[in-house]
C-alpha cells in the first residue's frame, strides 16, 4: 500500500491528501497490523498528505469501548504527523454493529492523550484547513 500511495503524492504533489488507512473490510489483529502501522508511520515525510483516524476501533482493537489498546498507536501517528495533519472521521454506518457513534467519537478523548490544541486540530481544524472552509464564529 505504501508505494501506491507514494505514486498519488507524486501525482498530486500540489494538494493535501487524506489517507484512510483502515478502509479495508478485512478486520486484522492489532499484532497483524503493527508492520503496515510502521509504513503509515514513514509516510509522515511527506508534508502533503493527511491521514484519517476512523476504522482502527472496529478493525483491528481487541479491546472494548474505550479501545485503549490503540491508544499509543494514535500517539505515535500525531506525534509522526502532527495534530495538523490527523483527522477524526465517522463512518458510523459501517461500524454501528461494533460500536456507537458516540463511542466513535469520544474513544480518542477517553484516552487522555490529546493536547487542548491538537484535539481543536484533529477534531474539526485539520479537514477545515486541508479543505479550505472557512472557521466559522462560535454562536452568541
Amino acid at each position: 500500500m505504501q508505494h501506491l500511495l507514494q505514486a498519488h503524492r507524486y501525482r498530486w504533489s500540489g494538494t493535501d491528501n487524506p489517507a484512510d488507512r483502515h478502509g479495508s473490510d478485512v478486520r486484522r489483529t492489532l499484532e497483524d497490523s503493527l508492520p503496515e502501522f510502521d509504513h503509515v508511520i514513514s509516510l509522515a515525510r511527506y508534508p502533503n498528505l493527511a491521514l484519517k483516524w476512523c476504522h482502527a476501533p472496529d478493525r483491528i482493537s481487541a479491546e472494548a469501548y474505550p479501545f485503549h489498546d490503540l491508544a499509543p498507536y494514535a500517539r505515535r501517528l500525531i506525534d509522526a504527523f502532527g495534530a495538523e495533519r490527523v483527522m477524526w472521521a465517522s463512518v458510523y454506518t459501517q461500524v454501528q454493529q461494533h460500536h456507537s457513534w458516540a463511542q466513535a467519537l469520544h474513544h480518542i478523548m477517553d484516552w487522555h492523550i490529546l493536547s487542548e490544541t491538537e484535539a481543536e486540530w484533529i477534531f474539526g481544524r485539520t479537514i477545515r484547513t486541508i479543505l479550505r472552509w472557512p472557521r466559522t464564529p462560535p454562536p452568541g
